[in-house]
């Protein structure tokens, strides 16, 4: 009596199956060979039930055919399991424009970090809270590593059930226009999918081309859904209490709450908000509600005449075809020291789009 084998795997695997692999026999087990994916660490074979096996014996089995299949770590079937700072490292330095599946199985505090530089897979947080902070130098910088600041630097593929407490920091003014920094509590630029997350944020960006959010610096043709943030942002940036600026991307169904969000640079038009500081290029902000939040103007003084910042309870700036719908509940938007200004027979005024829900909307949707 024999039973035949039947490997199930991809067209990208090499396989080779010897004649005795290929058949069980009353005699003889048949057992199975490893195969190569290019890429991907091989695992294990498992039998339709989900069992895993490396061999099989003919008296086991009733049926004439018995299928095993292979899985892959760092597939869905098989995610890549992270439960220390180690295994978040060796992540970060596997990635290297891979479709990996990760889950968090504990929480982790990472104390000094530098980013994850790409996520281009799938990034199961396992409703886990990761602590981290990251400090960014004096100076010029064009390190991605700095432009890019959050957990992960920037997202290509799906973060999702994460929790962060982020502390993110720099001191410095100066920084080179073609080299902005985007920073949040999840991600620092995000082209992928971010949902069901939440970050608590002490974050200080003292840099006039930044942006800061609570969940990630600057979305671009990317997602934010179900997601929430807490906390303090201060900077000289464009910055929103989910994304600092939005560029032809959807913010749906976010709850910001328990947020201060203090500009304080005097050379900048910026916008700041509630849910975002810019949204721009036909993005969709949607059923997001603000709450218990405070957009203000923080410096004693105001002396650039021609600054006028947008100041809004959930939209700094909205334009290009963008939509909002949303709601602002018990969010307080204070001009601070901004003022009115005479120069020259010519009238500055520094508040003139501070206050309201939106700050300044041109050829917006405003539902």
């Amino acid at each position: 009596m024999r039973r035949k084998v039947q490997y199930v795997y991809g067209n990208d695997v090499t396989l080779t199956v010897p004649e005795s692999a290929q058949w069980m026999t009353e005699e003889a087990d048949a057992v199975l060979p490893v195969p190569s994916r290019a890429g991907y660490e091989f695992k294990e074979w498992r039998l339709d039930g989900g069992e895993a096996v490396t061999s099989l014996s003919c008296k086991n089995f009733t049926a004439d055919i018995v299928r095993v299949t292979a899985v892959w770590w760092g597939t869905q079937e098989a995610p890549y399991l992270i439960a220390s700072r180690e295994d978040l490292l060796a992540a970060a330095a596997r990635v290297n424009g891979n479709p990996y599946h990760y889950r968090l199985i504990a929480d982790l505090n990472l104390g000094n970090w530098t980013p994850v530089p790409d996520n281009y897979g799938v990034f199961d947080g396992g409703g886990h809270t990761v602590t981290y902070s990251i400090s960014i130098p004096v100076g010029n910088v064009t390190a991605a590593s700095v432009c890019f600041s959050g957990l992960f630097g920037q997202n290509r593929g799906e973060i999702f059930d994460l929790h962060t407490v982020a502390t993110i920091r720099t001191q410095d003014a100066y920084h080179d226009a073609s080299n902005w920094v985007h920073a949040g509590g999840i991600v620092g630029l995000n082209y992928g999918t971010v949902r069901n997350c939440s970050a608590q944020v002490d974050i200080n960006m003292d840099r006039k081309e930044s942006n800061a959010g609570g969940i990630a610096g600057k979305v671009s043709s990317g997602s934010i859904i179900g997601c929430s943030a807490s906390g303090t942002l201060r900077g000289n940036g464009n910055m929103g209490g989910i994304v600092g600026e939005c560029a032809g991307g959807v913010i749906e169904s976010c709850t910001p709450h328990g947020l201060r969000l203090g500009y304080y640079y005097v050379d900048s038009n910026r916008g700041v908000g509630g849910i975002a500081g810019y949204v721009s290029g036909g993005s969709q902000v949607n059923r997001c509600a603000v709450s218990d939040t405070t957009v203000y103007y923080e410096n004693d003084s105001s002396n650039n005449k021609s600054i006028s910042p947008y100041f809004g309870a959930m939209i700094g700036y909205i334009l290009d075809s963008s939509t909002l719908h949303n709601s602002a509940e018990n969010v307080t938007v204070d001009k601070g020291a901004l003022k009115t200004f005479w120069s020259w027979f010519v009238t500055y005024n520094q508040y003139k789009y501070v206050g309201g829900n939106i700050g300044r909307s041109e050829n917006s949707n405003i539902q």
